[in-house]
């Protein structure tokens, strides 16, 4: 049922907001958590009266997990990171609460509730992108930093693995990984610069159009907006896109997001660049480091599996926290993935070995 993961996450969400506004010192920051944590318990009593209509006996607490583990994160890197990780919560509200207005069974009262908790929703969304925006340029380029050290990670992990079944020798294994780890900065940085420039320039043609139809057609992006909720069959779809339209910035914000897949263009060509290519470097030489320091292959290549391997369930870790989906699965998946990419490698570079007689000591 998931009216009660609702209720779950608007009484988490309030405690989170409520325990970083007491350690928030920006004045303004800290009215904005503490506002929220009041509207998030309201929308709380909403769904346990949802659940009470339906006979469910609500007898459960805030998640205390996950609101250490945002006390910790803010504590280890900082408001900016925190302020990210909310507004992606935010926007995973939104559609989860319109979705729940296509399938779910509510009174003609539930509905006008639930599509204010929308309003409020979307009006959280933009209030933390504004607000990150301010604390933390850098976050706009988390994509950059998850996409080259993962990348890193798995291509050279598996290289090292592939060529440590061919040769007995760590140095020589050592500095084929620091080859492939140089080549892929650099590849990898040129092909971000390419990539962010050009869609750069699409999308920010079209986000600048976007911007002024807001202001002079509103009526008609209303239509729109109706279109593309009654293409998915959401309920109520013409309730819906009237509550949004009447600001122009949830009006804005929801049309950029479902055309566009954002709403503004956040980074520029070089810093992706940057970005992409130090973490890639970073992430490459998690699993060279070990060759370098043991003199004996075995040992060599377990190090480096066990760095690895951290290294990606950090990475997954992060992605995960910051896409909000399933922190064990995603941290699963991409340790998976790289110790599996790693093994085919192994036994390919073992079999070359032995097919042409190569085993430098």
């Amino acid at each position: 049922m998931y009216e009660l993961e609702f209720y779950k996450d608007e009484v988490t969400d309030s405690i989170i907001y409520e325990e970083l506004s007491k350690r928030e010192d920006d004045e303004k920051m800290r009215e904005i958590l503490e506002e929220l944590s009041r509207i998030e318990r309201n929308h709380a009593r909403f769904w346990r009266k949802v659940l009470e209509r339906r006979g469910v006996e609500v007898k459960w607490g805030p998640s205390i997990w996950e609101v250490r583990l945002f006390l910790l994160l803010r504590r280890l890197l900082g408001a900016a990171l925190t302020v990210k990780l909310l507004e992606t919560a935010e926007n995973s509200a939104v559609y989860k609460y319109l979705k729940a207005l296509e399938e779910g069974d509510y009174t003609e009262e539930e509905r006008r509730i639930l599509r204010r908790v929308v309003e409020d929703e979307l009006e959280h969304e933009a209030l933390f992108k504004e607000e990150g925006s301010k604390r933390g340029e850098w976050f706009s380029h988390v994509r950059d930093m998850v996409l080259g050290m993962n990348d890193g990670l798995v291509e050279v992990l598996a290289t090292v693995a592939g060529l440590a079944g061919a040769y007995a020798n760590p140095l020589l294994v050592a500095l084929g990984g620091l080859i492939v780890a140089s080549a892929g900065t650099l590849s990898m940085a040129a092909g971000a610069y390419v990539s962010v420039k050009s869609q750069g320039e699409v999308i920010g043609g079209g986000l600048m159009r976007l911007r002024l139809m807001v202001e002079v057609m509103r009526d008609k992006l209303k239509d729109r907006l109706k279109g593309l909720f009654k293409q998915r069959g959401v309920k109520d779809a013409e309730a819906v896109a009237e509550a949004i339209a009447k600001e122009r910035r949830a009006l804005y914000s929801t049309l950029a997001k479902e055309e566009f897949g954002r709403e503004e263009v956040e980074e520029g060509p070089g810093k992706a660049a940057l970005y992409t290519g130090s973490f890639y470097l970073i992430g490459g030489m998690a699993p060279v480091v070990p060759f370098f320091l043991a003199g004996n292959i075995t040992i060599a290549l377990a190090g480096s599996l066990v760095l690895a391997s951290a290294a990606l369930g950090i990475v997954g870790l992060f992605t995960a926290i910051v896409s909000g989906i399933s922190i064990k699965r995603k941290v699963l998946e991409m340790v998976a993935i790289g110790l599996g990419v790693s093994f085919i490698t192994f036994i390919i570079g073992r079999l070359a070995g032995m097919i042409l007689g190569v085993e430098v000591a």
